[in-house]
């Protein structure tokens, strides 16, 4: 029988096949044949993974180092730049509701700021400022539960930074006895929040956790050394904003001129004209304070500088 060169040899094979019965020897032969080239596929296709094996060898031991180093570079890497931050979810913020009188009918709407019959403080406008004492004074907590239980009980309310896990003291007081629909509460005062962000605050009653109020807490005034507008620089926009300019000190002229002028663009500084409204002694730390009342005017946005009195000051105006 004649080897081909080209092609399946078993093909081949069995194309020699006649086409009419063999006798039985040359049947045997032509069936070996055909198993000894089966036999010879088999062993090729083994060496041939045997092969490849050895070829991926290298490659996998490639990856296990590079996964191994990997994991060398970012732990050198959190050690130098500190660990990375867990990823943020998203935060739903404690609702406004209604102070409700004990018949049902509304004392305030919309001032309770947290659980709803369970734990509340009164936000009287706004959010809260960073790093501002404003609003942060003659906050009621008004509290739901058993009154013997809770009057005369230690409230403390601790608030976390979300984004950071920082926390500080935002409030502690004794609870006195119930008020309107509530089963308990107090007057008091909240300390500063010490930056912008998304807080939780979580409150204990005697030490055990009552519940927790997730807020938003706008970015610091604008401000100078000596002078603040009771505008959020979150709150900053192109256009006009009518505010509060307070300055420290008395017996200051009746007017001021405060100016305004784009940073690194071609435009006129504007002077705008504030008049006083009223004189105080502030209560966080007994500062004697001038009100002026006026507005803010920016033509566009972008960054701009503002100057009181002298000093200046730079703020990120938005559309």
């Amino acid at each position: 029988m004649q080897k081909r060169s080209n092609g399946d040899s078993r093909i081949e094979l069995l194309k020699e096949l006649p086409r009419r019965p063999l006798e039985p020897a040359a049947e045997q032969a032509i069936l070996q044949a055909l198993r000894e080239e089966a036999e010879r596929g088999t062993a090729k296709r083994k060496r041939r993974t045997w092969r490849y094996a050895l070829l991926a060898i290298p490659a996998v031991a490639a990856l296990i180092v590079w996964g191994l180093l990997s994991g060398v570079v970012n732990r050198a890497a959190d050690g130098l730049f500190g660990s990375r931050p867990a990823v943020m979810h998203t935060v739903e913020f404690s609702p406004l509701f209604d102070l409700l009188d004990k018949d049902g009918s509304v004392v305030y709407p919309d001032r309770l700021r947290g659980i709803q019959g369970k734990i509340a403080y009164s936000e009287y406008w706004g959010n809260f400022v960073a790093n501002s004492g404003r609003a942060l004074s003659k906050i009621f907590w008004y509290v739901w539960g058993d009154p013997q239980r809770l009057n005369g009980a230690t409230l403390v309310a601790t608030g976390v930074d979300l984004s950071t896990g920082k926390q500080f003291l935002v409030n502690e007081t004794k609870l006195s006895g119930p008020i309107y629909g509530a089963d308990a509460h107090m007057v008091t005062r909240f300390n500063k929040f010490p930056s912008k962000g998304t807080w939780r605050i979580d409150v204990e009653i005697d030490g055990e956790p009552y519940g927790s109020i997730v807020i938003h807490v706008k970015d610091e005034y604008i401000h100078t050394e000596s002078s603040s507008f009771l505008l959020s620089k979150d709150d900053t926009k192109a256009g006009s904003t009518e505010t509060t300019l307070t300055v420290n000190g008395h017996d200051l002229a009746d007017t001021l001129d405060v100016i305004v002028q784009p940073v690194g663009r071609t435009g006129e500084a504007r002077r705008l004209h504030f008049v006083k409204t009223e004189e105080y002694v502030q209560s966080d730390g007994l500062v004697p304070v001038t009100e002026y009342s006026g507005s803010l005017i920016f033509d566009a946005p972008g960054e701009w500088r503002i100057e009181v009195l002298g000093e200046k000051t730079v703020v990120e105006v938005r559309s």
